[in-house]
């Protein structure tokens, strides 16, 4: 039964994530489409070859790969080379379409796994952890947790670039605006997700460390690339924002829930202390490898993608881990509470997306003489509404002691959050993208109408 009840949160999650509104599957997409216009086009080119054959030996044209009785009639000095010649065009012509038709949506499907990776498998693993729960539970006993905690952040200082992130620095409005948001304004939410009626009360734990996290690792970053915003500053607010969450993160999260009147208080200090050890010495220790070895540099940014699903897959580890534990437990959990779950990140993920466009909107951020600023902006909205996950998930089990063994039930609307910020921002990115390609037609189809 805690399965089934478990499993109510992935299918939802899982209507979700696969919507093709994700700028990966629209890639996808178009390269499917590019490969079966190419087919289309080699069955054209051998129609034309058929009938320039047939103009030549035959002497008429001909609208199929085969000839009439007539015809062979009419020519036969020329009817063994004739018949050498056509098989070969009918088979050209009869098996190009289907295999590259076939060979398109295989495409398709892969690109799609790839360019989603992080999301399908964070479902896998709830899925695989909430059905057989003892691997889960055997490797959190073995340690794992910590070597795939450590390897995260390490992979996560080797991608650091610093000429990148001081290219932004000139937009200091834009990096105070993000700094404030990100580390103390989208806290605040934590006062109303805490006072949420969900039951378990590890949900609504959960939810509220999630408020007060900095943004993701590399999320906002990739989809401010796509929509063509100010990738600089979108890298340098996440790195300074993570770094500078180690130092004010634990306190924002003691006074949140000291003024809550929670039943978990925690102490920053140890926090503090835990954070360091576990996020910024290996993320430290990452960037000095790169800094200091070439090589690896350059093995590091020529295999981005495969270093990013490996970061991928060791996050995917820990909340296997935890719901795996989760599941053994005696606390339980109704459908209905977790789907309320679902709402909650649904709704706390567009209070971040109003309030950032909103303000950017009316501080008109990097907005000059000579520039609209919609560049810097959009960074600062998808960097201002993004919450990591890593960094949630290492938190909640540093206040394992204070919340009890319940620690996977917290982990639960940390990656459903997750998941709806990375869905419902590549929703929003896709209408950006609408919009940026309607204003470019409206554009165009004005200037004949300014030449005259």
């Amino acid at each position: 039964m805690r399965q089934m009840r478990l499993g109510a949160v992935l299918v939802s999650s899982w209507t979700l994530s696969c919507s093709f509104h994700f700028p990966g599957c629209q890639v996808a997409l178009k390269r499917h489409v590019s490969s079966s216009e190419a087919a289309l086009k080699r069955t054209s080119k051998c129609t034309a070859s058929v009938a320039a054959y047939h103009a030549a030996y035959v002497g008429s044209p001909a609208t199929s790969c085969s000839r009439s009785p007539q015809m062979r009639h009419k020519r036969p000095g020329v009817r063994s080379q004739q018949q050498h010649r056509k098989p070969a065009i009918q088979c050209q012509a009869s098996t190009s379409e289907q295999p590259v038709a076939d060979k398109g949506f295989i495409s398709m499907i892969k690109q799609f796994l790839q360019d989603q990776f992080l999301p399908v498998g964070l479902l896998v693993a709830m899925l695989i952890g909430s059905s057989a729960p003892k691997p889960g539970i055997q490797a959190a006993n073995a340690g794992l947790q910590t070597f795939t905690t450590t390897g995260i952040f390490i992979i996560s200082g080797l991608n650091l670039k610093r000429g990148e992130a001081a290219q932004a620095l000139s937009a200091w409005g834009s990096i105070l605006y993000g700094l404030v948001t990100i580390l103390l304004i989208t806290p605040l939410a934590g006062f109303v997700a805490l006072r949420l009626p969900l039951h378990p009360p590890e949900l609504a734990f959960g939810l509220t460390v999630f408020c007060c996290m900095p943004t993701t690792l590399s999320s906002a970053i990739s989809l401010t690339q796509t929509v063509g915003g100010n990738t600089a500053l979108a890298l340098l607010l996440t790195v300074s924002s993570n770094l500078l969450g180690i130092f004010t993160m634990p306190f924002v999260l003691c006074q949140l829930l000291g003024a809550s009147g929670s039943a978990v208080t925690i102490e920053p200090g140890p926090l503090l202390s835990n954070l360091l050890k576990t996020i910024l010495v290996p993320l430290l220790a990452g960037a000095l490898v790169r800094a200091t070895i070439p090589a690896m540099a350059r093995f590091v940014d020529n295999n981005k993608k495969k270093t990013s699903i490996l970061s991928s897959m060791l996050l995917i580890l820990v909340p296997w881990m935890q719901i795996s534990k989760a599941v053994t437990s005696n606390v339980p959990v109704t459908a209905a509470a977790l789907a309320a779950t679902v709402v909650a990140g649904i709704a706390l993920h567009l209070v971040f997306l109003a309030f950032n466009l909103t303000a950017t909107a009316a501080l008109r951020l990097g907005q000059t003489a000579n520039d609209d600023g919609i560049g810097i902006r959009r960074a600062c909205v998808l960097v201002g509404s993004q919450k990591t996950l890593p960094i949630a998930v290492t938190v909640l089990n540093g206040l394992a002691p204070q919340i009890g063994g319940s620690v996977g039930l917290a982990v639960i609307p940390c990656v459903v959050s997750h998941l709806v910020q990375i869905v419902m921002d590549s929703m929003l990115v896709s209408q950006w993208l609408k919009q940026d390609a309607n204003m470019s037609g409206l554009k165009s189809s004005r200037l004949p109408r300014m030449a005259t």
